[in-house]
């Protein structure tokens, strides 16, 4: 009775989330190099970070796979840190 069960993503699924980090890496490498307006690039740099850090919590760190509760823990700190990056983005630029 000592069955191992296997509660988290495969093999593959780690493959896939690793070639998508490298992916968004190098999209947010060329955004340098493009014609956009600093603003945008900022923006979709951004975007792409938020996804990136999802994507690692998600699934390597298994908040998938856990009660709503660590969830919650998880995402709430990351929602304050937003809305305290938004409230002081006016100064930033002053």
């Amino acid at each position: 009775m000592n069955e191992q069960v296997h509660h988290g993503p495969s093999y593959k699924t780690y493959l896939m989330v690793f070639m998508g980090l490298a992916v968004l890496t190098g999209l947010t490498v060329g955004l340098s190099y493009s014609g956009l307006s600093e603003g945008v690039r900022m923006f979709l740099a951004f975007t792409i970070a938020t996804t990136k850090a999802l994507l690692v919590a998600v699934i390597f760190m298994h908040l998938k796979y856990e009660n709503r509760i660590l969830t919650i823990f998880a995402v709430v700190p990351i929602i304050l840190a937003l809305v305290f990056i938004i409230a002081i983005s006016p100064d930033i630029g002053s």
